[in-house]
């Protein structure tokens, strides 16, 4: 049976407070769509002090990202400097934090007041008190905290000096209203944050693998290449292979028959489209399109529909598979170098000093070095008679 909506007497003190409520959420509302915009922590950082500089007077603001990981939060801001503190004083000094043994015995609180944590007589008797809260200058404290299966992920703190005086029901009531909104926001930075490092690691991986890699929105703008790539454009489009192909160009340039393929099946995508037909298969297409002299040397396109958003135009992905020569062989042992390592490899296989390497192939002495000890990782050798035995000589 539904709870009977409490009746507030016209005129009464009650009806004042939530007049009064009615009014600060009403003008925190700006603030609020400014806070869901963001995409960035700085900007997510900024847009929450505005809102609770709106919503509360307090003397400082903390905010705290990835609470429980066991090195630490992953990220700690404050609105106000604080006292220089090593890692080995918070060793030292968080055990004397009352918050945290009273968050352990009441997990899933989401809105803690010190004062209901301990009497404010108790609290300044205290070390807690002596070690954070005086040197910082506050004594009465709002926490808002989030949990996920493993603790709290994400807190903020609002910070009151002792004249403020503390959080009252008025208070509480807007931090209830404003708790789910806030997490909302700092939930969605997080997780893109999480995607964004994701995407910075995978870029990373495969920025130095020798399968050339290339990826295009729908507008066949190019927004990914790794070294192979750019390489593989540049011959492509002069014929040329091997230490006689030219400098790949900063921006990635798309030859015409290969952006030719990719124009038929953006139309193959657009009529399947018109279908209404709610089926993402009929988004993803492919094509092969063969390189105009060199036999075996093929260009693989495929769309990439983004699963679950019927909206969105997908993009592209391109790779090479290209056949074996003399100059640029592709099979085995050559597959785990990077085509800057492959150029290396070649020589060494020549006869050719380190020296003359760096010299050949306008480098540092220290980054044909560097080449040479990432080989003998990735090839599980020592030295360079190893190095050669385990790839073969590619000539």
């Amino acid at each position: 049976m539904a709870a009977t909506p409490r009746k507030i007497k016209p005129g009464s003190v009650h009806e004042n407070q939530a007049n009064g409520l009615v009014a600060r959420r009403q003008w925190l509302e700006g603030a609020l769509l400014k806070l869901h915009g963001t995409v960035t922590l700085p900007s997510l950082w900024i847009e929450l002090q505005d809102l609770l500089e709106a919503a509360y007077p307090h003397h400082s603001l903390v905010l705290g990202l990835q609470f429980t990981r066991t090195v630490g939060p992953s990220v700690m801001l404050h609105s106000r400097p604080l006292p220089l503190r090593t890692p080995e004083w918070y060793d030292r000094n968080l055990p004397v934090h009352p918050g945290l043994a009273w968050l352990q015995q009441n997990p899933g609180a989401k809105l803690v007041r010190v004062s209901d944590v301990l009497p404010l007589d108790e609290l300044k008797a205290g070390d807690y008190y002596q070690v954070f809260m005086e040197p910082e200058g506050w004594v009465h404290g709002l926490g808002f905290f989030y949990w996920n299966s493993e603790g709290i992920e994400h807190m903020i703190g609002i910070n009151r000096a002792e004249d403020q005086g503390d959080f009252d029901a008025e208070d509480m009531e807007l931090a209830h209203w404003l708790h789910p909104q806030i997490g909302v926001a700092l939930r969605r930075v997080a997780q893109l944050r999480k995607e964004a490092g994701a995407r910075e690691v995978l870029a990373t991986y495969l920025m130095d693998l020798p399968l050339p890699a290339l990826s295009l929105d729908w507008n066949l703008q190019p927004f990914y290449a790794n070294h192979a790539a750019r390489q593989t454009l540049a011959r492509w489009e002069s014929d040329k292979s091997g230490d006689a192909a030219p400098k790949p160009p900063r921006r990635p340039r798309l030859p015409s028959d290969i952006r030719a393929a990719c124009l038929a099946l953006k139309k193959q995508i657009t009529a399947a489209d018109r279908t209404n037909i709610a089926n993402p298969t009929t988004r993803t297409v492919q094509a092969r399109v063969p390189h105009r002299t060199q036999p075996g040397w093929i260009a693989f396109i495929k769309s990439l529909p983004f699963k679950g958003d019927p909206v969105t135009k997908p993009g592209f992905w391109i790779t090479w598979l290209e056949p074996v020569d003399d100059a640029g062989p592709t099979l085995g042992k050559w597959k785990l170098l990077s085509p800057r390592e492959r150029d290396v490899a070649r020589r060494i296989a020549r006869g050719e000093t380190n020296a003359q390497i760096a010299h050949a192939l306008g480098r540092s002495l220290s980054t044909v070095k560097t080449h040479l000890e990432s080989m003998f990782r990735k090839l599980g050798v020592k030295n360079r008679a190893g190095l050669l035995a385990r790839l073969g000589r590619p000539d």
